[in-house]
């Protein structure tokens, strides 16, 4: 069980109703291959944290990266979780637009991506994310 943080950047910029259809499409291919996680967007700016077994997360991922809507795909950081330190774990992928959610926490997520930044940070911002969903 592993855990992937990364961040890209949208080649356009998706309005409610695109989020919503990404959203569904990836709820229902997550959910069938066990993986859970977090995803952020503010403008054309996607943070995405998943987790899951080792060979789902990283497949995603490279698909991910060869994915023509996205540019710029950096990962930010990688672990390993134990199967019962899921932070997501009912949600095959939790959302919230960015004007739902306190600022500073949403700011400090993008800040991960300027430096650097160890496991325990990110596990620590998405247990704060997790508290407000």
């Amino acid at each position: 069980m592993i855990f992937l943080f990364y961040t890209s950047k949208s080649k356009k910029f998706f309005n409610d109703q695109m989020m919503l259809e990404l959203l569904e499409k990836s709820r229902d291919s997550n959910a069938s291959k066990g993986l859970t996680g977090l995803l952020l967007y503010k403008s054309s700016v996607f943070l995405q944290y998943i987790e899951g077994p080792e060979k789902e997360v990283l497949e995603l991922f490279k698909k991910i990266q060869s994915d023509p809507r996205h540019t710029d795909v950096k990962l930010i950081s990688k672990g390993n979780l134990s199967e019962n330190k899921r932070i997501f774990d009912h949600w095959s992928m939790a959302y919230k637009k960015s004007d739902e959610i306190d600022y500073s926490l949403y700011e400090n997520a993008f800040k991960l991506i300027e430096g650097e930044v160890g496991p325990n940070d990110i596990i620590e911002l998405m247990k704060k994310f997790y508290y407000i969903l």
